[in-house]
């Protein structure tokens, strides 16, 4: 085998590498998830909330939903009935408590029956405390580098087929 098929079998490979690593998955979203809430998970508040909203992916059943609320304190708080529409479920209660951070538990049953179950934190307050995590997700820095990595390999490998295809032709 010449270098020039040697060569294109290698950038062959390094694309087909690039567009696997490059091109993004969506997600299958085979049950029910949240995809928004009110307060956001990590979000700062000055006071505490008067109403909580969940949206989810897909519709759920308020008859079914539990939700379950601690302050910094780690004292319970009374939530109304959960009430929503369609994916989105919302409930209220006093918006009354101490600074720091608080926690929501949360369980819902979407329309396939599996129930999805999740927490939500948020800092009510000046706090010392540190506010929840968000969920990890999108663009993370070490992806730049993978991608600049990329780039260089589909370039330095275009540029080294180049040089290989104008020896053999000048060989010839």
């Amino acid at each position: 085998m010449s270098v020039l098929g040697v060569a294109a079998r290698a950038a062959w490979a390094v694309a087909v590498l690039v567009v696997l690593v490059l091109v993004p998955v969506a997600p299958v979203e085979a049950h029910t998830r949240l995809t928004a809430s009110t307060p956001a998970d990590g979000a700062r508040l000055a006071r505490p909330p008067a109403e909580i909203r969940l949206r989810f992916s897909e519709p759920v059943d308020p008859a079914v939903v539990r939700l379950s609320l601690v302050d910094a304190a780690g004292r319970p708080h009374r939530l109304s009935e959960p009430h929503g529409l369609d994916g989105e479920v919302g409930t209220t209660l006093a918006p009354t408590g101490p600074a720091g951070r608080w926690r929501l538990d949360y369980r819902v049953v979407g329309t396939d029956g599996h129930p999805v179950t999740g927490t939500l934190f948020f800092t009510v307050g000046a706090s010392s405390t540190e506010a929840g995590r968000a969920a990890p997700g999108g663009f993370t820095p070490g992806a730049g580098l993978l991608v600049g990595a990329a780039v260089l390999a589909v370039g330095g490998g275009a540029l080294w087929l180049r040089r290989a295809a104008s020896r053999d032709a000048v060989g010839s």
